[in-house]
């Protein structure tokens, strides 16, 4: 039997593409649906459709829906989490680098990655309160409770050398940033200023900085634009 050419040509790129490719193609395309439908809305023939591969294989290579949603959302989500701890972690031990500097750079950290993986974080939103995202869901929070205690320890050691902060609050510092930058820079449209009054990425970046130094340090560094600058020069 003669097979139709848009068949052909599905069948010859499936047989072309690796397993790693696949399965590649299976995490990008269910990061969009699940940011689309929620948990419960995504199917897994949707996904495997859209990745041009079968149902079978989904969950050959995730073991199941719950497995897809955590290396298609938790884990990338996760992964930039780390980087940014990892950074943390090494501006604190930079004796160049004030309070000021460190706020500053956590936050475009946070609002670059957060911002280029919205997916991600629209998918874990419409995800949070659906009974069947459960077991993903408590895998995502145990994940994130586990980052959010490291960063707290690296903040007492900071606070223990001189950092000028409420180190009683510092169990809620972190993830009161993320949220903020989270919500500025995934959910953009809700909360930024659009047409002629949309700031630059520095511009959102400066104000989500006075804001955290306000509330962490309660004060104001003397010039937010200053401290991007030479933290820039110092790069």
């Amino acid at each position: 039997m003669t097979v139709p050419p848009n068949n052909r040509d599905v069948s010859s790129a499936r047989m072309r593409r690796t397993t790693a490719q696949v399965r590649d193609a299976l995490v990008d395309v269910a990061a969009s649906v699940f940011a689309a439908k929620g948990y419960a809305g995504a199917s897994t023939k949707e996904i495997a459709g859209g990745a041009r591969t079968s149902e079978t294989t989904i969950y050959r290579q995730f073991g199941s829906k719950a497995g897809l949603f955590t290396a298609a959302v938790v884990e990338p989500f996760y992964a930039f989490l780390t980087d940014y701890e990892a950074f943390f972690d090494e501006a604190l031990a930079t004796p160049t680098w004030t309070d000021g500097m460190i706020t500053r750079e956590c936050v475009r950290q946070l609002y670059r990655r957060l911002h280029a993986n919205r997916n991600a974080v629209l998918a874990l939103i419409t995800a949070h309160g659906d009974p069947e995202s459960q077991l993903a869901s408590r895998e995502a929070v145990r994940r994130f409770d586990e980052f959010f205690d490291r960063l707290e320890k690296m903040g007492i050691e900071r606070w223990s050398r001189g950092g000028g902060f409420d180190v009683s609050r510092l169990q809620f510092v972190h993830r009161f940033l993320v949220g903020l930058v989270l919500s500025v820079s995934a959910l953009d449209p809700w909360f930024v200023p659009g047409g002629w009054n949309k700031p630059s990425e520095d511009q959102l970046i400066d104000e989500l900085t006075a804001f955290v130094m306000a509330g962490v340090f309660g004060r104001l560094p003397t010039d937010v634009a200053e401290q991007g600058r030479t933290l820039r020069r110092l790069q």
